[in-house]
């Protein structure tokens, strides 16, 4: 599971800081997708606030800084959230605040863009809060800033998930309070509160919608695709015992459908909050709404994981399909820190204890998983049984190994994880039982709470420990003489059932294939027509194992290098070779500019089929749209680039006659172009590629990536930038004008 920490998230953070520290705004990554969106991706995160210590700080050892300092704005976002919102008491408030960063869904997302997101969740609930106690200028501003940190740290899909649990605790909220005299004025604040801070984030925001449209990944979930499978009631024991089910970490293996960090693991909040706190938080009258409250919100969050998703996606008029909704476990996870945090309030409130009867009860549910998690220690799960007797048959037959646990060598390691994890399950329901103990002293105080919180941290902290561990920064993409090589030669290289995507970007190395979490339809559509059926094409990753047949479309997309893993066959002269890795070239590959010699306007549905007949040539001709002013005559001339660089590139063309000029650079509308200085169109050709018209001779083009989306994002965010300044000086002038 943290193969996306290495393939993705790190080389998405060394070009964000490459460019920034370049002076420029990574709008454009030519490194992927033959070219793509790089900012409107999203994930890489650009305007985060948590990014400024990578600009400053680029080394990979400020990855953990930037991890304590999300730990820290969700825990102290906690914090104020359970003494000015919920009204708790130091003790409770400060091990709730304590046990939010070591939830499930933040250990196991830790180091991703999600967790990042998700760290504001507190902030948003806290701004929401303060909306509706104090609405006006006050507290507008502080919602509109939380809602944009949100939107901009960079995952939409967790983003627009988090702002829904607050609109669902906004919906609460004053509903329960619509009878005030300050309601209309409450309700006023936080729809301005949300707009502004939508409007804020729209730098970010804009860009990422426009690239959504594109986006392959999405229309499969439009058209009702799911990505993770449902796991179940099963899964539901995780929420309390995140190990139950096993785990992808090394030396163990995972019986649940899916993975774990997409699991109900991720809305685990704690045992004893679960079980113990968080049923202990209803005794009291004034706590009951909100309790209910969280409970329901819990159970929203895990409606996806256990197979009821469908049902919320079905909702008119909601944009839940377009989502992964296992990850709305966020809301299970918060709802129980918030749920247990209030309960150890109430047993830290001073009153009389437990009665005999309702200790029982409470002590029923940890008890009875206990007993399970021990006899599972002793007695192991059927399906574990089942998967590691289907390991020891491979290793008999002498076949090669399936997956990657079934070594020999660790199956009986593998077996005594799962008994140390069960028993550490058990002792965690122990701990929580002599909770439920504790909690029959006649006398409660502060003193029961720390005791409280001492074991949950500790249960929690061993759950949380080596889960998402980061490697010794010296090892971080090491030199590859081959590849090396192959940065400085020019045209695109790609891995074959090797290096897959994004790997390539850390060696400087462009590539047809991609993983940005958007897989743009276009080119997976292109590259759809010469696939190797070999490589693998999982849903969440279209091309980022791509594996190409020899085709005239690798010839269009400049594809001159081919990595190869391992020694070279015999007979194979590879043209590059090191260590480990040996590299083909295609001589028959395009340069990344050139010019056919037809155009032949087409209607855009038609392109596809045409790129597809075994005759096409893109020396010979390119297709481009109906509408578009594509030469019809035959041409002969060169084209080659002169200068570029992210999001720029110069080239030079001559002619014997008007044609038109192919770049394999991906096509975006954000593409603007001058030829011989004057404003050009920017056709789309081949499907997926730039073109663009050029007269007879020499012709300079110079193509620039400014997309409208992201200049009126600008353009929005600082109006918005405006609004919030102008409401924050009404509140300062009304408090002087009130001020004696």
């Amino acid at each position: 599971m943290r193969s996306d920490l290495v393939l993705q998230i790190e080389p998405f953070r060394r070009f964000a800081v490459a460019e920034v520290r370049a002076g420029r705004v990574p709008l454009w990554n030519p490194l992927s997708y033959a070219g793509a969106p790089f900012l409107a991706a999203n994930q890489p995160a650009v305007f985060s606030p948590f990014r400024l210590l990578d600009y400053l700080w680029p080394d990979p050892r400020v990855i953990a800084w930037g991890q304590l300092a999300q730990a820290l704005t969700a825990g102290a976002g906690a914090y104020l959230f359970f003494r000015r919102a919920l009204g708790l008491r130091f003790p409770a408030a400060a091990v709730g605040a304590w046990a939010w960063p070591l939830c499930g869904f933040l250990v196991l997302w830790s180091g991703y863009p999600s967790a990042a997101t998700a760290s504001w969740l507190p902030w948003v609930l806290l701004a929401v809060d303060r909306a509706l106690a104090l609405p006006g200028p006050r507290s507008g501003p502080l919602l509109a800033l939380a809602v944009a940190a949100t939107l901009v740290s960079g995952h939409a899909g967790v983003g627009a998930q988090v702002l829904m649990g607050a609109a669902l605790y906004a919906g609460a909220r004053w509903v329960a309070g619509r009878r005030r005299p300050q309601a209309r004025r409450a309700l006023a604040t936080l729809v301005l509160g949300f707009a502004l801070g939508a409007a804020l984030s729209a730098v970010q925001s804009l860009p990422t919608l426009d690239y959504l449209r594109s986006s392959a990944r999405v229309a499969a979930r439009a058209a009702g695709g799911a990505e993770t499978e449902a796991a179940g009631g099963a899964a539901l024991v995780q929420t309390v015992l995140p190990y139950f089910h096993g785990s992808t970490q090394t030396g163990s293996l995972y019986l649940a459908p899916g993975n774990r960090a997409e699991s109900a693991a991720a809305g685990y909040g704690g045992l004893i909050l679960a079980l113990v706190a968080a049923p202990l938080g209803f005794l009291e009258r004034r706590r009951r709404g909100h309790q209910a409250f969280w409970a329901a919100l819990a159970l929203l969050g895990l409606a996806q994981v256990l197979g009821a998703g469908r049902a919320l996606e079905s909702l008119p008029a909601t944009p839940l399909a377009l989502l992964r909704n296992n990850r709305l476990v966020l809301w299970t996870a918060w709802a129980v820190t918030a749920a247990g945090a209030t309960g150890l309030d109430a047993l830290g409130a001073g009153w009389r204890g437990l009665s005999g009867r309702a200790a029982v009860l409470l002590a029923v549910a940890p008890a009875a998983l206990g007993a399970l998690s021990a006899y599972r220690a002793v007695v192991p799960a059927p399906a574990l049984v089942a998967e590691l007797s289907r390991a020891q048959e491979w290793l008999d037959s002498g076949r090669p190994l399936g997956p990657p646990y079934l070594d020999g060598q660790n199956l009986a390691a593998i077996r005594r994880w799962f008994s140390r994890r069960h028993l550490a399950g058990a002792a965690a329901c122990l701990a929580a039982v002599a909770v439920v103990a504790l909690a029959r002293a006649p006398r409660q105080g502060p003193g029961l709470v720390w005791a409280a919180g001492a074991l949950l941290i500790a249960e929690m902290t061993a759950n949380a420990r080596g889960v998402q561990a980061q490697s010794d920064p010296a090892l971080y993409y090491p030199p590859v003489p081959a590849l090396a090589a192959l940065s400085a030669a020019g045209g695109r290289a790609s891995g074959v059932l090797c290096l897959p995507s994004a790997l390539n970007e850390v060696h400087g190395l462009r590539d047809v294939r991609g993983y940005d979490a958007v897989d743009p339809r276009p080119m997976v559509e292109l590259l759809a027509l010469f696939r190797d059926p070999r490589s693998p094409a999982p849903d969440y990753a279209a091309v980022q194992w791509f594996a190409p047949l020899d085709s005239p479309l690798a010839d269009m997309l400049a594809l001159r290098h081919l990595i190869h893993r391992g020694a070279p066959p015999e007979g194979v002269r590879p043209a590059v070779a090191s260590p480990d890795y040996w590299v083909v070239e295609r001589p028959t590959a395009l340069g990344r500019a050139f010019v056919p010699r037809r155009a032949v306007a087409v209607e855009p549905g038609d392109v596809l089929d045409l790129l597809a007949r075994p005759d096409f040539d893109p020396r010979a001709v390119a297709y481009a749209p109906a509408l578009a002013p594509a030469p019809p005559g035959p041409v002969s001339g060169t084209a080659r680039i002169t200068a570029e660089s992210p999001g720029r590139i110069e080239l030079e063309a001559t002619t014997d006659g008007p044609g038109l000029v192919v770049v394999s650079e991906q096509w975006d509308a954000g593409w603007r172009a001058r030829l011989n200085g004057a404003p050009a169109p920017v056709l789309r050709v081949n499907h997926a590629l730039q073109g663009v018209v050029v007269g007879g001779g020499r012709s300079v083009i110079a193509l620039r990536y400014r997309p409208r989306s992201f200049l009126a994002g600008c353009g929005i965010a600082a109006a918005a930038a405006g609004s919030l300044m102008l409401w924050s000086l009404a509140f300062r002038r009304a408090k002087e004008e009130i001020a004696p």
